[in-house]
């Protein structure tokens, strides 16, 4: 029985993770430092903003290519923020998305994966933007 609830548990939360952001992270923060901070973090990482929509609280970097001989990848993140009403804290959600590029009668892209190194290397970056805004640097 416990290999039952326990296979259950696993496939629900694998279900949920196709769609919850992948990486998260909480702060005591202002939420409107959270728009200049991930700006700031993306181009410090040489990545371009290609949307930003404070009225969704979202910010999206353009896609970026990468060829390895004849495959080629496309990636690019999708940032998110949101206020926790009940402790008052900033939560910033990343999410990397990646697609290999599909070679047929018809070039197309692949299935989205993520990458959690990568999702994890921006949240860092995001996080020393934001102590750097509350130290007034």
């Amino acid at each position: 029985m416990s290999r039952l609830l326990a296979l259950g548990l696993a496939l629900a939360l694998g279900a949920c993770s196709l769609f919850m952001p992948a990486a998260w992270r909480s702060f005591r923060a202002d939420p409107d430092d959270a728009a200049p901070a991930i700006t700031a973090a993306i181009e410090s990482k040489q990545l371009q903003v290609d949307e930003l929509d404070e009225g969704k609280r979202q910010i999206s970097t353009g896609w970026a290519s990468f060829s390895s001989g004849v495959d080629r990848t496309r990636e690019r993140y999708v940032v998110t923020w949101n206020r926790d009403e009940g402790d008052g804290s900033l939560v910033i959600y990343v999410r990397h998305e990646a697609q290999d590029q599909e070679i047929g009668e018809r070039q197309s892209w692949g299935a989205v994966y993520h990458d959690g190194k990568k999702e994890t290397a921006l949240l860092n970056a995001i996080t020393k933007e934001l102590e750097a805004r509350q130290k007034g640097l």
